[in-house]
């Protein structure tokens, strides 16, 4: 069994209805997310617990999310199956003026060659960078629509 294991965070001036708003919203994702990942909505849930989002990087295989579950406009954690298996969090801490937003990781590697290639190529360091871009266009997002 191959274990991925990341955890990244960034600063984010706005409030964390507004961040959580972001991320719930799915079918935005592709407004903020970097142009290397093409996002699909495979269901939309109003009470948010069941919606899937398949997410395929460039050059990589595609995976879904599913939302497992929620907590106080706090948590969002996410399934992934797929060429990944394991959890997804996305958590949100207020502060005075800014929040700090974080998503973790916790996956194993299913698809054989991915696995195989994972010995060689760094994917923390890579879902990091990624997630380095998500957080810059989230930023951004919020910045432009700020309500």
């Amino acid at each position: 069994m191959r274990r991925i294991q990341a955890e990244d965070a960034a600063v984010i001036a706005s409030p964390p209805n507004l961040i959580w708003r972001a991320i719930t919203d799915f079918s935005a994702y592709p407004q903020w997310w970097p142009s290397s990942v093409k996002i699909v909505v495979r269901r939309n849930s109003p009470e948010l617990v069941g919606s899937q989002v398949q997410l395929k990087p460039f050059g990589g295989r595609a995976f879904v999310c599913e939302v497992q579950s929620i907590r106080n406009g706090a948590e969002l954690r996410l399934q992934y199956s797929g060429v990944y298996r394991g959890t997804g969090v996305w958590t949100i801490a207020a502060g005075e003026e800014n929040c700090r937003v974080t998503y973790r990781v916790d996956f194993e590697i299913v698809y054989p060659l991915m696995k195989l290639l994972s010995y060689i190529i760094p994917i923390p360091r890579l879902h990091s960078n990624l997630m380095r871009q998500v957080f810059a266009g989230l930023a951004g997002y919020l910045a432009q629509n700020k309500k």
